[in-house]
């Protein structure tokens, strides 16, 4: 979750990326898929069942096809995940987007199955 984003609401998403640090170093690729909760104001996190699952996600999404994380420290382009402004731009449409906004990433928990990171 990333609070407090000061983007208008219908602002126009030229671009948006997160780079993650590596904290533990892992081997086997994996893919993953990022939807954005489709909501202006997001409910709190809490440990009920489905707390996260549940949340309504927005239309659009990206893969992100993550290689090996082999150096603890390492944050470069392999930490790096593909543009969402697609997913940015659905969520700052809404209705209900404040102005200081919270955007809420729900990256798709069967895909880490694969191989997870940690970051």
């Amino acid at each position: 979750m990333f609070n407090q984003l000061s983007i208008p609401k219908g602002s126009l998403i030229q671009s948006a990326t997160v780079r993650f640090t590596v904290d533990e170093a892992t081997r086997g690729a994996t893919n993953v898929i990022i939807n954005g909760q489709k909501a202006g104001v997001p409910l709190p996190f809490t440990s009920c069942a489905f707390n996260l699952t549940s949340r309504v996600k927005t239309t659009d999404s990206i893969t992100w096809a993550i290689p090996e994380w082999n150096t603890i420290g390492q944050s470069a382009v392999d930490q790096r995940i593909p543009d969402i402004r697609s997913i940015i731009q659905e969520m700052v449409s809404l209705n209900d987007w404040p102005l200081t906004g919270w955007f809420v990433s729900i990256i798709d928990p069967r895909q880490w199955c694969k191989a997870s990171r940690i970051a």
